[in-house]
């Protein structure tokens, strides 16, 4: 299906981050949310799809000329919601990967409803492995790492503070 091609390459760039420390020439680690819950038919009407089929991959692009798979991971996650659903911190220890959307069955199909998660991926394992997942609320963060920050944290549109 041509459209859900596409929907797949929208999904890729929208949640595409090249991550790491502050200065590009020091950029390791590339992370990719591919979002398969949503799709776009051939009339550009966005529809929710069956659940179970996004992934997580990472890319070791110290050459970027060459990026190398280095993990893939099956996380649900989302191109809807904050403006940047994975990140990484400085040290390149953690990424943090928002799922701001689940697709729920209803009487016509699949539709899309809020989720609440942050999953915690261990950059330090080979390959990268799930370490914690992490429940916010429906209010999402916009995923972020201070680059001077003793421990990585994120905030959420309320009041909730999470450390690692």
């Amino acid at each position: 299906m041509k459209a859900l091609s596409m929907a797949l390459r929208l999904g890729m760039l929208g949640s595409l981050a090249f991550l790491g420390s502050a200065a590009a020439s020091d950029v390791q680690t590339m992370v990719v949310g591919i979002d398969r819950k949503l799709a776009y038919d051939d009339n550009a009407i966005r529809q929710a799809l069956e659940p179970g089929h996004d992934q997580v991959m990472f890319f070791d692009i110290k050459y970027p000329a060459k990026p190398r798979l280095i993990g893939t991971l099956d996380l649900e996650n989302s191109v809807l919601g904050p403006p940047t659903n994975v990140a990484v911190t400085p040290d390149q220890s953690l990424a943090l990967i928002a799922n701001s959307v689940h697709s729920e069955q209803s009487l016509t199909g699949w539709k899309a409803v809020p989720a609440d998660e942050v999953f915690v991926v261990d950059l330090n394992a080979s390959p990268p492995k799930l370490a914690q997942t992490l429940k916010v609320g429906v209010s999402l963060p916009e995923l972020r790492s201070a680059p001077t920050a003793s421990s990585p944290s994120l905030q959420t549109a309320t009041t909730n503070r999470f450390q690692f």
